[in-house]
């Protein structure tokens, strides 16, 4: 079951905003393996939503939802290539439908937006996968290359009847290919890319290399381009894990089309067994009315791991991982 409380606070501008927000959301899920060569996971999530306030309202309100998933797994192919260190090839095709029916629309707008939780829309989707791994058996068993190809159609969107002459039904989404190598340790290579079926051209592509030593210092660099609207951004990131529990880590971004530095990242991470906290330090350029505004942010973040979490790390606009 996912939990989480939130209290976020806004003292700027005009409105200022305090809220708290509780939010409760347990799933059911049961796998049908009647059959060896496929597997049936449907999956039942109840959502309850608890905001101390809302954009009109002074009182609290709670918001109820629903979401239905079905996964269909297989069969599965497979291959074993007797080489010098034995390798298996299998080929993973996989189904998801997910079913989220439209919410109130009297309780949508009361909403005040902070992330995704508070940004939940209806949708009936059906995604489809075909995964690719190759293992390599040494002393262990490690996946050395996965690549997959995926898609999604919009079951709501091809069935959408209104503003058709402007805006043409496209229930296809990009044509997404992602691979990830671990060739050799402990070098990474990885490479995904967007192909848009309606205008025959790559809508985003991004790669990125790094290295991982010994799970005690690690740096990565990554290049993301998107077509619409234009971007190309270079991203770096080295992190070192002093002790198994202190993770010190600096991300910087670069904006290669207006050749400047946009954001930096100081993060230091203590992590227990079932609790976390963590503290970044984010100095990053910002637009207002084409102006461009330098800003420095402070994040506190504890977790209560599988429980809750209190404060927020924000929208740091970095990737915050480890290789």
């Amino acid at each position: 079951m996912d939990s989480s409380f939130t209290s976020f606070r806004n003292e700027k501008g005009v409105n200022k905003i305090e809220l708290e927000r509780a939010d409760i959301y347990p799933r059911i899920t049961y796998t049908l393996d009647r059959y060896p060569w496929i597997t049936l996971t449907p999956a039942l999530g109840l959502r309850e939503t608890y905001y101390s306030r809302g954009l009109n309202k002074r009182d609290g309100f709670t918001r109820d939802i629903y979401d239905i998933e079905l996964k269909m797994e297989g069969p599965k192919l497979f291959r074993i290539f007797n080489t010098k260190s034995p390798l298996k090839h299998i080929i993973e095709p996989r189904v998801i439908y997910n079913y989220l029916p439209d919410m109130d629309m009297k309780d949508r707008g009361e909403i005040i937006q902070i992330d995704a939780v508070d940004s939940v829309t209806s949708k009936s989707i059906i995604s489809y996968f075909l995964t690719n791994r190759v293992l390599m058996k040494t002393e262990s068993t490690n996946e050395i290359v996965r690549f997959e190809i995926s898609q999604q159609y919009d079951i709501t969107e091809a069935n959408r009847n209104d503003n058709l002459q402007v805006v043409p039904r496209r229930p296809f989404s990009d044509l997404r290919f992602d691979l990830d190598t671990h060739i050799i340790k402990p070098l990474i290579f990885n490479f995904d890319a967007g192909y848009n079926v309606y205008e025959s051209q790559i809508n985003t592509a991004n790669m990125d290399i790094g290295v991982n030593y010994k799970d005690i210092l690690y740096l990565t660099t990554e290049r993301r381009y998107t077509r619409k609207p234009e971007s190309t951004f270079l991203t770096g990131i080295t992190g070192v894990n002093l002790t198994k529990k202190l993770n010190l880590q600096y991300s910087a971004r670069y904006d290669e089309l207006n050749k400047k530095f946009i954001e930096n990242d100081y993060s230091a991470t203590y992590s227990s067994g079932c609790w976390e906290v963590s503290f970044d330090v984010v100095d990053r350029k910002y637009f207002v009315n084409s102006e461009e505004r330098d800003e420095m942010k402070f994040f506190f973040l504890i977790t209560l791991k599988d429980v809750v979490s209190i404060g927020k790390r924000g929208n740091l606009g970095l990737i915050q991982r480890k290789i």
